[in-house]
This record gives structure tokens, C-alpha cells and sequence, in this order.
């Protein structure tokens, strides 16, 4: 056998590595791929001999050494990238996907604090936690548009986190006078 290969997450990309058993060997191997029209992420000399193939340029290879099986379980397996003219596919879903996240969180996060505080919530942070809750995936600047009178993202950002972390002394001082 001269080769044996294995898919690997790097970061946020996907590539299929094949693993030669010498140097040369590899180079063979990126040689004979870029022939095929398929273009080598990079190639390893040190352990493993590994030639790295990125998210493109790997279905297309191994249809053209005749294994579409392969090719389709690849397709599976990678899901497709967001068109982004700019080239940043990647960052921004991540950045995207990681604000998402952040604003879930402080959406139970608010409506703990004001199932806590009830009626003694103040009525600014209340107005602003109550934003939150009924628009979840609104930004804090839309949130801030949408607040009345409007304020900054940083003003809506500052009342949720004073309401959430009055909601957390209520609830250390009930734990305390238990």
C-alpha cells in the first residue's frame, strides 16, 4: 500500500489528508493530483507524508480516480459555505452563529432575572430585558432603535447585564437568608 487516507476538521476547514509512505511518495501524489485538475492545500514531508486537500478540491479528485462513493459521502460530510464575495465565508457564519449563541444565553439569562425580580425589577432595565425577550435575535443597536426613547447598543447592553446581575444578588441573597 502506498497510501492510506483520512478526513480531519482544521479550524473551521475541512480537508481530506492522504498519508504517503515516504516524501516522495507525497509529492507523487500531489504531482498526480494536480494533474487530475485538483489542487494540494499543502503538502507534509515530516510525520506522516501527508498531502492535505481542501474542502473544494477533494470531492473533484476522488471522482476523478474513480471513487464517487467516496466523493458523495465528502458532499455529505462538508457542509457547503455561505456565497461571500468578499472571501469570509467562514468568519462571518462563525461570527454570526457565535452572536447567536451569546444572544440566547442572555435571553435566559433575562428571563430568569426578571422571573426573579417580578414587579421590583427597575423600569429601565425591565423595558430593555423585555426587549430582549420578545425580539431574541435582534442586535443590541436594533434593539437600542427599537428601545423608547432609542438608546446605544451600549446602553441596552449595560441595562441587560445590570438586570441580570441584580437578578443574581436576589438570588444569592434568598440562598443566604435561607
Amino acid at each position: 500500500m502506498l497510501a492510506s487516507g483520512f478526513t480531519h476538521q482544521a479550524r473551521s476547514s475541512p480537508r481530506m489528508c492522504i498519508r504517503a509512505v515516504s516524501p516522495e511518495h507525497a509529492a507523487a501524489i500531489g504531482g498526480l493530483a494536480r494533474r487530475l485538475g485538483a489542487r494540494p492545500a499543502g503538502v507534509k514531508t515530516t510525520p506522516g507524508n501527508v498531502v492535505l486537500f481542501g474542502r473544494e478540491s477533494s470531492a473533484g479528485l476522488l471522482l476523478r480516480l474513480g471513487a464517487p462513493d467516496a466523493a458523495a459521502l465528502w458532499e455529505a460530510w462538508v457542509p457547503p459555505l455561505p456565497a461571500d464575495p468578499a472571501g469570509f465565508a467562514s468568519f462571518s457564519v462563525a461570527n454570526v452563529n457565535r452572536s447567536r449563541q451569546g444572544a440566547a444565553r442572555q435571553v435566559a439569562a433575562v428571563r430568569e432575572a426578571l422571573s426573579r425580580l417580578g414587579d421590583q425589577a427597575p423600569a429601565g432595565l425591565a423595558a430593555a430585558g423585555r426587549l430582549r425577550v420578545e425580539f431574541p435575535d435582534l442586535s443590541l443597536e436594533q434593539l437600542g432603535a427599537r428601545h423608547c426613547p432609542p438608546v446605544s447598543k451600549d446602553t441596552i447592553a449595560g441595562r441587560l447585564r445590570r438586570l441580570c446581575a441584580h437578578g443574581q444578588r436576589i438570588t444569592a441573597s434568598e440562598v443566604a437568608g435561607s
